[in-house]
């Protein structure tokens, strides 16, 4: 589930564009952190996550992770790693392929059926999509020992599919790669609700920042449910908000 048109302003993108120095970018940063509004956390911590890497001067851009890393997305436990045949045995790590198609970036989630991965869709870079990450979704190892379970995530996928709202991500398609299952669905670049929580820590925050957050929400299960569809696993990791768009 994502949460769109909040309006935040990250300190990392006006260093990019010039418009702050070093100094100002780590005292922005140091403010966004610690007084910031929960929507100028998402756009940060976002820009962190996508765009630090931009930073040349090796000794700001260490000094900006020390300072985010800690309410960045958690890493999760190799446990979690969903096992099986990719273009290698083993876990899907970085450079791994699936299908002739999808190649792992990176594990950004975890959950209940399974792990979530940021993967480049060499069909859509073929067609010089804009856009050509995904992300993939691959069943667990409990769910892969049941002999449903490519129904399961069949089924999942189905239901996803009808269902088109702003507020709801959008799922692609289902498909498999030797004994590795997954789903592919819409890329959310953005940061959970979760990850918010424990951004803000004991300072909380506010009604006028909080209500935007669950209007969408409510609207997406109040469509869902006209759908005749439930959401089983409604949890901050599930909610995302997304940043705005830089212009």
């Amino acid at each position: 589930m994502s949460v769109h048109d909040m309006d935040g302003a990250s300190p990392i993108q006006a260093y990019l564009a010039g418009d702050i120095g070093e100094v100002e970018l780590l005292a922005q940063v140091d403010r966004v952190l610690a007084d910031g509004s929960v929507i100028d956390r998402v756009a940060l911590l976002n820009d962190w996550k996508t765009k630090s890497g931009r930073i040349r001067a090796s000794g700001i851009r260490d000094q900006l992770n020390a300072r985010v890393q800690a309410v960045a997305w958690p890493e999760p436990d190799d446990d979690d790693t969903i096992r099986g045949r990719s273009a290698r045995a083993g876990a899907l790590k970085a450079g791994d392929v699936l299908a002739h198609r999808f190649v792992i970036q990176e594990k950004i989630g975890f959950g209940g059926m399974g792990s979530v991965f940021k993967a480049r869709d060499l069909r859509r870079e073929e067609a010089q999509d804009r856009q050509p990450y995904v992300a993939v979704k691959t069943l667990n190892v409990d769910l892969l020992r049941r002999e449903d379970s490519l129904k399961i995530l069949q089924r999942e996928a189905r239901k996803a599919q009808s269902l088109s709202h702003p507020n709801i991500v959008r799922v692609y398609d289902f498909d498999r790669d030797g004994q590795i299952i997954f789903l592919t669905m819409e890329l959310l670049e953005g940061l959970s609700v979760e990850a918010m929580i424990r951004a803000n820590g004991l300072i909380g925050t506010t009604p006028q920042e909080a209500l935007p957050i669950l209007e969408q929400v409510a609207s997406a299960l109040e469509f869902a449910h006209a759908e005749r569809i439930v959401h089983s696993d409604l949890k901050p990791a599930n909610v995302f908000v997304l940043p705005p768009p830089h212009g």
